[in-house]
């Protein structure tokens, strides 16, 4: 499924809301770059809630809130850690969690997990997409009550690769 057909469906879905498009979020160094598919996404929209009301709820960031992460869920830049530093917010759960996307030009596009306790830690951060289309499509497709990427909702155990995992 791609990102155009994925906003078609949910702006005609009644619990899913798509603003319109506003600007493209911005990176702020030189070795990142803005992924393909997020590029696409703010093309056609300038953010959405999908689910809402919904233990699967997920609301894709306004451009404006696509931010670096690390000073958001740890205080500080961490500009010492090349992985955590090219995460930036791009989505959120009801519970105030966070998803984050790699915006490297090496590793850029990866969605990752950030739940404040997960955040940055070697070993213990879950790429739940290797692209942020990736995402979208599970997100849109998971039919269960929790969102596909969290333990109690993978009843066929499937594993996700650790941020740092292929450094």
């Amino acid at each position: 499924m791609d990102i155009a057909d994925i906003l078609d469906r949910a702006r005609a879905h009644t619990d899913c809301v798509v603003l319109p498009p506003v600007a493209l979020p911005v990176v702020r160094r030189d070795d990142e770059r803005l992924p393909d598919g997020v590029r696409e996404f703010y093309e056609r929209c300038g953010g959405a809630v999908l689910f809402a009301g919904q233990a699967r709820e997920v609301t894709v960031l306004p451009p404006d809130e696509v931010v670096q992460a690390n000073p958001v869920l740890v205080g500080a830049a961490g500009e010492e850690d090349a992985v955590s530093r090219a995460a930036y917010l791009i989505a959120r759960t009801p519970g105030g969690d966070h998803l984050t996307i790699d915006m490297s030009a090496r590793r850029g596009g990866r969605v990752y997990d950030s739940f404040h306790e997960l955040h940055g830690v070697a070993g213990s951060w879950p790429m739940i997409a290797p692209t942020f289309e990736g995402f979208l499509t599970e997100v849109w497709e998971s039919q269960g009550a929790l969102p596909y990427w969290l333990a109690e909702f993978r009843a066929s155990k499937r594993v996700f690769p650790d941020a740092y995992g292929d450094l």
